[in-house]
């Protein structure tokens, strides 16, 4: 049995709960005494008489019909306004929703389409009528004029007078100016094709505008000009002083990588000269070049020894062999690779170094190799000519 029922009483309709109903449906129990809101409210929640609380009953005339739920019940209750039997109607009610639906998706999709052909044939018609694209201005001097022209400032009754930027001081400029007569006869040329009678103010006043800017990007590589040259004069300078002083390179009589021990010792006196400890870490830091410690420690080593010579020694002159440590030479190396980097640490310059002088017997071996193949290749190739 379903919740509510739509009945008629004697003075109209009303939406009931069905336990208020007998047993045959005649007559229904209803709180006339409430108001409005509380029998609502009575009859979503299908409240009965409680204690001593009496409700009169009704007879029923007829019921038009009933509802699981209290909102399709009122709805029920609505169209039962319109039609004499609404459980009949429910099921037709919605086909025709239905029905009706689908009809208004036809005619929106109707309006969609004829809209959009309309939008279609609009924006053809107004893309025909379009204007057609300006010329391109000829000169961007005359873009750049006619932007003067649009300033407030352009509008001034009287010109003014154009500056002079140019340092005439410097020896540049002067020579500047005075080696480029032609260049100013363009310019005046280029500035009185117009006649000053046939010209208005604002005309005068831009072309005043755009002779101060050409005259200001003139100052500023005359400036430049001037940095350039003094630079260079410093470099030249360097040069003169480095010649002076001597090279190490050019001037020194020490052959890098050494060959033995007797070029080493011979090494290892100039060294005590602090003029020379500065010139070697210069010269080392041009050709170590690396981007970690143990490459930049390497090349290092590569230049000032030879495998032949290295192969005699360890860092701290274990079996048997001399301590590198102890020589000036490891001072200059760690020297070099600190001022290159300036966060590394004496230990990992240390263990890459030792590393490097672990493999000099290794790297020997593969020198003599290879030398007694270039020179076996060589004499098969005297052989066959």
């Amino acid at each position: 049995m379903k919740k509510y029922s739509v009945v008629e009483f004697g003075d109209g309709l009303a939406l009931v709960a069905t336990m208020w109903l007998d047993r045959n449906n005649n007559t229904c129990i209803y709180p006339t005494h409430l108001p409005q809101n509380r029998i609502n409210k009575a009859v979503e929640e299908q409240l009965l008489p409680s204690g001593e609380e009496t409700w009169q009953e009704y007879p029923v005339i007829r019921i038009f019909g009933t509802s699981e739920s209290y909102e399709r019940g009122i709805r029920k209750l609505r169209l039962a306004e319109t039609t004499s039997n609404i459980e009949d109607t429910d099921d037709t009610t919605n086909i025709e929703a239905n029905n009706r639906a689908k009809k208004r998706r036809r005619e929106m999709a109707k309006r969609k389409y004829s809209s959009d052909d309309h939008t279609e044939t609009d924006e053809t018609e107004s893309l025909e009528h379009l204007p057609s694209f300006p010329d391109p201005p000829s000169l961007r001097r005359d873009l750049h004029m006619k932007k003067l022209q649009e300033k407030p400032s352009s509008s001034s009754s009287t010109p003014r007078s154009t500056p002079t930027l140019i340092h005439r001081n410097s020896p540049i400029s002067q020579s500047f100016l005075n080696e480029t007569p032609q260049m100013r006869a363009t310019l005046k040329k280029s500035t009185s094709t117009a006649s000053p009678s046939t010209m208005t103010t604002s005309e005068i006043a831009s072309e005043n505008e755009f002779r101060r800017l050409v005259l200001s990007k003139l100052n500023n590589i005359i400036q430049k000009i001037g940095q350039i040259e003094e630079r260079l004069t410093s470099i030249e300078q360097w040069k003169i002083h480095a010649t002076e002083d001597g090279s190490v390179s050019e001037e020194e009589d020490t052959e890098l990588p050494l060959q033995n021990l007797t070029d080493l010792n011979h090494f290892e006196q100039k060294l005590k000269d602090l003029l020379f400890f500065k010139k070697m870490i210069n010269m080392l830091k041009r050709c170590g070049g690396g981007s970690d410690v143990n490459s930049i420690t390497t090349r290092i080593l590569r230049q000032i020894l030879s495998n032949s010579l290295a192969q005699q020694f360890s860092w701290a002159g274990f079996k048997g062999k001399s301590s590198f440590k102890d020589l000036r030479m490891a001072k200059l190396l760690i020297k070099t690779v600190r001022t290159m980097k300036n966060d590394v640490t004496d230990d990992l310059i240390v263990e890459a170094g030792s590393k490097w002088l672990a493999q000099a017997k290794v790297r020997a071996c593969r020198e003599e190799m290879r030398i007694k193949r270039k020179s076996n290749n060589e004499l098969d190739c005297s052989n066959d000519s």
